[in-house]
């Protein structure tokens, strides 16, 4: 007896559940874990891992940064688990399949891909409270959080001015510490022992440096409280504010109402260079400072002293700021408690670009040979256009040496004034005469004279008796200046004063003005 059956054979494709959490940089044994069910008779030698960017084939077993574990849970589900030990920025970049392959020509190789996905962007949330100089054990900090498995490694301090960085420790006047909160956020503190000037033009930044989610960084900087109103005043002034390279620099710290003796005993006179300090009063920190600067103490009023700095051949690296800073000493007694700051208050310097003059001679409209060329102004003084004739060779170069003959059109521009001077009375304190002068390209404030009638003293920016003058370059093209009286007299109601534009390309320019005196008021009783 012979009996025949028919047998059916539907193929079931398995079922795939994974999970897989977003990983960072430097995260250790990361692990991507997947059931893989519905199919009879299903066994972990069925099951590889494939990695997409090298197409190494991974069955159960450890390899190279890679551990492969499959357990068989059912006749119909296996769990297998890849485990990374240290993750790299290159599995960002990396599919990972895995694979369930029958050893049976009925089925086919069934694939599931997935990927690491890249942990998110971080956030940053600080709290940063001003601070004053000689403030003890002030304090920056920052949670940085929304990234899952962020640790304090990943975590950076970075100083502006001088590019330092700050990792979790112990530095000169600083201490950074990091606390990992939760496995998605750190908490992290820089602590400056003791505040000076320095740190509040100095910008601070905490960074997340992963090279996975490239670096986030958060900039914040130390604001300032607010100065206690102080009986001292300081102004600072520059003699010019651009500078041509080779040139001496002029500033002036001046404080007015106190003597030489006020000063010493009772405030801190600083001046700094870009923020290096240079000087205590006129006193250098350093011999070596005397090459570079000279420092003199003016007097010439007796209860009113500017200390006068001088940047000696200014170059290029000169450019950027003198600050000069004034601290007020507080006393218990006789006995010192701390510094307050009375003004920070800066001048520019910015530094002309040199001119570049080729080698060449000046000649007349005939060609004519004539004089040597220079870069001096005064050579186009009385010419209303000029030939220059410039040559130009390569050293050891045949045939290189090139001439052209350039036609220079000399305009003269006189410069424009407007001044405002309002009315004053006997006795007026710090009386301000303001005047621009303008539309001359190229005018700077070391052309800039005040001129008194009376008796034909001249003013250049600085601090004389009873006044001060001082400039600066608004453009290229205009500057303002100020005469500044600080006691009003009678004198000055018949004193007619002159501010004069003196450049040898034109002939001097001069306006005349004079201090109107307010109308007397009449009383009747």
């Amino acid at each position: 007896m012979q009996l025949t059956y028919r047998v059916v054979v539907r193929q079931r494709d398995p079922k795939f559940r994974c999970t897989n959490t977003s990983a960072a940089v430097n995260n250790k044994r990361h692990k991507i874990t997947c059931e893989v069910y519905d199919v009879d008779g299903i066994s972990c030698n069925n099951i590889l891992w494939k990695r997409g960017d090298t197409g190494e084939d991974y069955m159960p077993g450890s390899y190279f940064n890679i551990n492969i574990a499959c357990t068989e849970v059912t006749d119909s589900k296996i769990k297998t688990t890849l485990e990374i030990l240290q993750v790299t920025a290159e599995y960002f970049k990396t599919p990972f399949m895995i694979s369930v392959i029958y050893n049976d020509t009925l089925s086919h190789t069934k694939e599931f891909q997935l990927i690491i996905p890249e942990a998110r962007d971080p956030k940053f949330r600080c709290t940063n409270t001003s601070a004053a100089v000689n403030n003890k054990r002030h304090k920056i900090t920052c949670e940085v959080y929304d990234i899952e498995g962020i640790s304090c490694n990943n975590i950076l301090w970075k100083r502006g001015d001088t590019g330092e960085d700050y990792m979790p420790g112990s530095y000169f006047n600083i201490n950074i510490a990091c606390t990992e909160v939760t496995i998605s956020k750190i908490k992290t503190t820089l602590e400056i022992l003791q505040v000076t000037a320095e740190y509040f033009k100095t910008p601070f930044s905490v960074i997340y440096n992963d090279t996975l989610s490239h670096t986030k960084e958060f900039q914040l900087i130390i604001p300032e409280a607010r100065l206690v109103r102080s009986e001292y005043i300081v102004n600072v002034a520059s003699r010019s504010t651009w500078v041509n390279p080779g040139d001496n620099n002029l500033a002036y710290c001046n404080i007015p109402g106190q003597g030489a003796l006020d000063i010493i005993q009772n405030l801190k006179v600083k001046w700094f260079h870009n923020g290096q300090a240079l000087t205590s009063l006129c006193e250098f920190l350093s011999s070596d400072l005397t090459k570079r600067y000279s420092c003199k103490v003016l007097g010439i009023q007796q209860n009113n002293i500017s200390l006068e700095l001088t940047v000696l051949n200014v170059q290029k690296a000169d450019a950027g700021n003198l600050t000069c800073e004034v601290y007020e000493k507080i006393k218990v007694g006789d006995q010192w408690v701390r510094d307050e700051v009375v003004a920070i208050k800066s001048v520019p310097i910015h530094v002309r670009e040199p001119c570049r003059v080729m080698q060449g001679r000046i000649v007349d409209m005939d060609d004519n040979m004539g004089p040597q060329f220079v870069a001096d102004a005064t050579e186009f003084r009385g010419n209303s256009q000029i030939n220059v004739m410039c040559t130009a060779e390569v050293e050891g170069l045949p045939y290189s040496k090139m001439q052209r003959t350039f036609r220079v059109e000399v305009i003269k521009r006189d410069p424009k004034f407007r001044c405002t001077n309002t009315s004053a009375i006997v006795n007026n304190t710090q009386h301000n005469i303001t005047c621009e002068v303008y539309d001359v390209e190229g005018i700077s404030c070391n052309k800039i004279l005040w001129k008194r009638g009376d008796t034909g003293e001249d003013y250049e920016p600085g601090s004389y008796n009873n006044i001060i003058v001082t400039c600066r370059e608004v453009t290229d093209s205009k500057i303002e200046t100020t005469l500044e009286i600080l006691q009003v007299t009678a004198e000055y109601f018949r004193t007619s004063l002159s501010v004069i534009y003196n450049d040898p390309l034109f002939q001097t320019k001069e306006y005349l003005l004079i201090i109107p005196e307010a109308s007397k008021i009449s009383w009747s009783f």
